[in-house]
């Protein structure tokens, strides 16, 4: 079995000094198992080899104690995972809440210029409301991201919120112009966005 030369370098769950590769072999069955049904029996089964020669491994080389270790560091490296998910997801919905402050704030930068006819286009068309409205909602999911408000109702209302942004976004997808799929993006996030309570 192959030593890791330095002590400080070695994980609990690393072979030990002089432990057999039949033991290492027997640890990583065991600690493989789920933690509710780990059995030495079935590691002796797997091997072929006698259940007290498993057993006087398990004990000479600390199995359980290593495998808790092992256990510990995957729990600390799923929870590592888990915020660094949240973080990135945090992120993506401040964005979210940045750009529909951006186009409702274009909206209404843009809402008393008139093509040549006299006819309002593309965010011109919606109504200050509406506007006003994209402004407040995008607002609402930049300071739920800002104070990490999650585990509350908040999250219901960021979810239904992120959810129609996608549902939209692939409806006005197909598109061709940038300023049609802006202008349907912005009428159909705002057909839904009225139905949201805040």
């Amino acid at each position: 079995m192959p030593e890791i030369a330095d002590d400080s370098a070695r994980r609990p769950w690393d072979p030990m000094p002089k432990e057999p590769g039949t033991s290492y072999a027997g640890f990583v069955q065991y600690r493989e198992q789920p933690a509710a049904e780990r059995s030495l029996r079935v590691v002796a089964l797997r091997l072929g080899r006698s259940p007290s020669l498993i057993e006087r491994y398990s004990s000479r080389y600390q199995w359980v104690s290593r495998t808790q270790a092992f256990d510990a560091d995957q729990a600390r490296r799923r929870a590592e995972d888990a915020l660094q998910v949240q973080a990135d997801w945090v992120g993506r919905l401040a964005d979210h809440g940045r750009r529909l402050q951006s186009l409702g704030l274009a909206g209404l930068s843009q809402l008393f210029e008139r093509d040549g006819e006299g006819n309002r286009e593309g965010l011109k068309k919606l109504k200050p409301q509406d506007l006003i409205r994209m402004i407040a909602v995008g607002s609402h999911l930049e300071v739920t991201a800002a104070t990490n408000s999650f585990g509350t109702l908040e999250d219901v209302f960021v979810q239904r919120v992120l959810e129609t942004v996608a549902t939209v976004f692939m409806e006005v997808n197909e598109h061709d112009s940038a300023e049609e799929r802006t202008a349907a993006f912005a009428a159909g996030c705002l057909r839904a966005f009225g139905q949201l309570d805040f």
